[in-house]
């Protein structure tokens, strides 16, 4: 184990050398870091973004050159940073996209049921339930992937279960009243929404990575009077699908 920095990464030092064109300074407050897992930490930041040395170099005010400063990006501690923030935003994304996943299939899934079934049958508590369950589950889910944090993924795992197991207990002791709550056109109609939502969320998402190269400026079809997101919108209804095929 190395041993502890002789003197400590100090945020307002770097923050103060930056801002003042100091990057020799603010380097060497960075080299202090290295080999300490717990200095990287506090330049990996998990407080609020603003407070960040890597917010500091790409939008803090600076003295100098904007362009100088992105060259701290090179040392060695930024770049373990920035790998990082890498690994916990795909980390994310992708629990994300399994939880939206999760909802598209059981919507989608459930869907195909009822529409063979015109009317309610044995089964519908039962679907219900489960519907009502899986679904209160993947959303609680989706909201705690706003919190993950990569170095903390078991307690998060372990915390996030725990909250869905509540849940599916609450909702499975208290079976009849969700039955009753539900009809079968209104769970009908609540699974379409649910099946559109989830289809809608990975139709942006296929769209907006197959038009990632064209730049956002030029996502929008120019009319005089229009708000911003009345011309957004009419790119992609209008000018998006010939791009496709064309």
């Amino acid at each position: 184990m190395p041993p502890p920095p002789t003197k400590a990464f100090d945020l307002h030092s770097f923050r103060a050398a930056l801002k003042a064109g100091k990057l020799e300074k603010a380097k060497a407050e960075l080299t202090k870091c290295i080999g300490h897992e717990a200095e990287i930490r506090q330049v990996y930041g998990e407080t609020q973004l603003r407070s960040t040395p890597l917010y500091h170099i790409l939008e803090g005010p600076l003295t100098g050159s904007r362009e100088e400063a992105k060259a701290l990006l090179e040392h060695a501690v930024m770049r373990a940073v920035i790998q990082m923030k890498w690994e916990a935003f795909g980390m994310r994304m992708y629990l994300e996209q399994l939880l939206v996943y999760g909802v598209l299939l059981l919507s989608m899934t459930l869907s195909v049921a009822t529409s063979y079934a015109r009317r309610p049958t044995d089964a519908f508590p039962v679907q219900v339930l489960v519907w009502a369950v899986t679904l209160l589950s993947l959303l609680l889910s989706l909201l705690a992937c706003r919190v993950f944090s990569y170095r903390r993924k078991e307690l998060w795992c372990l915390v996030t279960s725990s909250l869905c197991a509540v849940i599916g207990g609450v909702l499975y002791a208290n079976d009849a009243a969700i039955e009753a709550f539900f009809d079968y056109a209104t769970f009908v109609s609540c699974n379409h929404v649910t099946l559109l939502l989830s289809g809608a969320y990975f139709l942006l998402f296929e769209l907006a990575e197959l038009f990632g190269e064209v730049p956002a400026e030029s996502r929008v079809v120019h009319v005089a009077g229009w708000p911003l997101w009345l011309q957004r919108g009419a790119y992609w209804v209008v000018i998006a699908p010939f791009d496709l095929v064309l």
